[in-house]
């Protein structure tokens, strides 16, 4: 067996406070050692400067465009190193990198060419040459592992991620809502992820609002995480939570009924959600189980209520989330409504998730990363 010394992992910019790749990437490197692997993080210097360090014996790609400013930069990779590659795949099959905007004709033209030379893996449309390049591609999705099939004719290897925030805080949910100023009667639904107008907090707000209105006068909404990231400007993350505090407002809610946790380390955000009755995650493209929202609510012992994605259900998230349609409050007040009202229901929907997590923890996909290593040193 090839033992691993050490493995380089690039990624576009190291911010675990502010980027889910990143807190991703915090993960695997501490759980590395366990499996006797020595891991540092690179940031991606651009193409002109990127060497990899000289006692790397393997360079390990996060990519997702988003991480690299939607440059094709990193889509050149290749050329700075005759290292293995390895590239995990966090977001695939949506995006296509052009350096100018075209005309419809000429890019219709462009997705051809993309065709011609993607099947034989000299190219591809999203990575350029480092999907085709590397030994190996990692996906944390099935639906992934089936794009990069269809296009490039390779099998990805599919490793599940862990949860983004393991159970940390020691105690139960009596003495979370103590620590917290909760009243033990309060019903909680909390929110896991960064707040992005993609993550659909507006709708919950709006369901929450409807069912304060009827049947649960009480029900307040926690937002676990932080809303400031590498996806948009400081600015306007802040006029963002303005906004949804003021469509709070609008609704009807009081102050105390909207909490924003702000980035929260990991055993004040599990403390949070040891506290809560249940979770939403009215994601505006829908849940999978690749979303480390997901896995930490599951971890969590929560049941959740989740939109479901445009093309269909997950079937890896089938039974264990209640579903919503996305961008629509009226399912996810139903489903929150249902949620609250059966207790049976949560109970059967936490233990579903909770199985669900088997073999997603960080030490499984430390191994697996191990267990991939050797087959690419190996050839």
């Amino acid at each position: 067996m090839v033992v691993v010394r050490r493995v380089e992992i690039v990624v576009g910019r190291y911010r675990p406070d502010r980027d889910g790749v990143s807190a991703y990437v915090e993960r695997l490197v501490a759980a590395l050692p366990a499996v006797g692997l020595r891991a540092t993080v690179t940031e991606w210097p651009g193409v002109w400067h990127f060497r990899p360090r000289a006692d790397s014996d393997l360079v390990h790609v996060q990519f997702a465009p988003s991480a690299y400013s939607y440059s094709g930069g990193i889509g050149l990779a290749p050329l700075g190193t005759r290292l293995p590659l390895v590239t995990t795949l966090h977001e695939y099959g949506w995006w296509t990198w052009t350096p100018l905007e075209r005309p419809d004709v000429l890019a219709a033209a462009e997705q051809r060419l993309s065709r011609l030379f993607e099947r034989p893996g000299r190219w591809d449309r999203e990575t350029l040459l480092l999907a085709p390049a590397s030994r190996a591609l990692v996906v944390t999705g099935r639906g992934h592992a089936d794009v990069v099939r269809d296009r490039l004719g390779r099998a990805a290897r599919v490793i599940p991620i862990g949860a983004n925030v393991g159970v940390a805080y020691p105690g139960d949910r009596m003495a979370a809502r103590r620590e917290l100023g909760l009243a033990a009667d309060v019903p909680l639904v909390a929110f896991f992820g960064f707040v992005h107008p993609v993550k659909g907090l507006r709708y919950l707000i709006e369901a929450v609002a409807a069912l304060r209105a009827s049947s649960a006068p009480g029900l307040r909404i926690v937002a676990v995480g932080g809303w400031r990231s590498l996806a948009w400007p400081d600015e306007e993350a802040d006029a963002f939570i303005d906004e949804l505090r003021g469509l709070a407002a609008d609704a009807g809610l009081p102050d105390e009924a909207l909490t924003f946790t702000g980035f929260a380390d990991e055993e004040a955000a599990s403390r949070w959600l040891r506290a809560a009755d249940l979770a939403a995650l009215p994601f505006t493209h829908g849940i999978t189980a690749k979303s480390g929202s997901l896995l930490t609510c599951w971890a969590h012992g929560l049941p959740v209520v989740a939109t479901e994605p445009p093309d269909g259900p997950d079937e890896d998230a089938v039974g264990a989330v209640l579903p919503a349609r996305p961008r629509d409050a009226a399912t996810l007040r139903t489903a929150l409504g249902r949620l609250l009202q059966d207790e049976a229901e949560r109970t059967r929907l936490a233990a579903v998730g909770a199985e669900r997590m088997a073999g997603r923890t960080w030490a499984a996909v430390a191994t697996a990363h191990a267990a991939l290593y050797d087959e690419v040193l190996g050839s």
